[in-house]
């Protein structure tokens, strides 16, 4: 709500000095040395300063070690849910693979079907660990 309000009110400012050019510097009498008795620039380059303080504030605030832990622990965990989701995928080309092995090899009964799903999942996980660990 109040972000609008600023933006109405800039875009408020704009017309006004669409239809009155300088009306700012003749209506607060700005002194001409003070950014060529533009306000404008002026309250803009104040406001700038008074960023600059209040992020150099934050800047120096922030715990460095803990973020880096939060960050790694987050790093960490996206890496195990990509492992799970390629373990399912690595399940599915599996099954889908000894399924139609199973049709022309009559070795590739059920509980070979099943622990062969198994296993092509858990390469999957494990590859993908190790791969995006390292990286």
């Amino acid at each position: 709500m109040w972000m609008l309000l600023v933006l109405v009110g800039f875009l408020l400012l704009i017309f006004a000095e669409v239809f009155s050019p300088g009306w700012a510097c003749g209506f607060l009498g700005c002194p001409a040395f003070l950014m060529g008795g533009n306000p404008f620039l002026l309250v803009a380059l104040v406001g700038g300063c008074l960023l600059a303080l209040l992020l150099a504030h934050t800047e120096l605030r922030i715990d460095r070690e803990g973020l880096r832990d939060t960050l790694d622990d987050e790093r960490r965990t996206l890496i195990k849910l990509k492992a799970w989701r390629n373990a399912y995928f690595g399940s599915v080309v599996g099954l889908f693979v000894f399924a139609i092995l199973s049709g022309s090899h009559a070795t590739v009964d059920m509980p070979f079907l099943l622990g062969a799903v198994m296993v092509s999942g858990a390469v999957a996980l494990f590859a993908t660990l190790v791969v995006l660990d390292r990286s």
